[in-house]
């Protein structure tokens, strides 16, 4: 029994790191392709700045754009949240800097028309501010190291 639950806790360790390594990867890839996806006017819902703590909860504030809006990409009504693939500020990399979320919410005023770039292969795919960022190769390179180190 005792073996059966260190190889569970093995598993879920290491498919935790395995869907780091997916999302850096997959940040990396839309995020060098998102310039170049056709883009359509969309409406913002709502922008507000969510707040958390490091540490589980112990540590330091930070803070992060919570932003949706809708638009419509190959004739269907959608709806979006991604405002970037992992750049500093955004919901996927928090920071301290209460400041620099604000300012990047100035941009986002709820009933405001933006544009949106939409994946034209999987138009539910959406950003708001397009192009890579390197803490897309972090999570990639750290998931996927971790992986490989525990199946070495």
């Amino acid at each position: 029994m005792e073996n059966f639950f260190s190889s569970l806790v093995f598993v879920a360790i290491v498919l935790f790191f395995a869907y780091i390594f997916y999302i850096g990867l997959s940040f990396m890839v839309f995020g060098l392709l998102s310039p170049n996806w056709p883009t359509v006017t969309g409406r913002v819902l709502e922008a507000k700045i969510r707040t958390g703590r490091t540490n589980g909860g112990s540590g330091k504030k930070v803070y992060c754009p919570k932003v949706r809006y809708q638009y419509r990409a190959n004739g269907m009504p959608r709806t979006g949240s991604r405002v970037s693939f992992g750049k500093y500020g955004t919901q996927w990399n928090s920071t301290a800097n209460r400041d620099l979320v604000n300012e990047r919410l100035d941009q986002y005023q709820p009933g405001e028309e933006l544009t949106v770039y939409y994946c034209p292969q999987l138009p539910f795919v959406s950003v708001l501010d397009p192009g890579f960022s390197w803490v897309s190769v972090f999570l990639a390179v750290w998931g996927g190291g971790m992986v490989y180190g525990f199946l070495s």
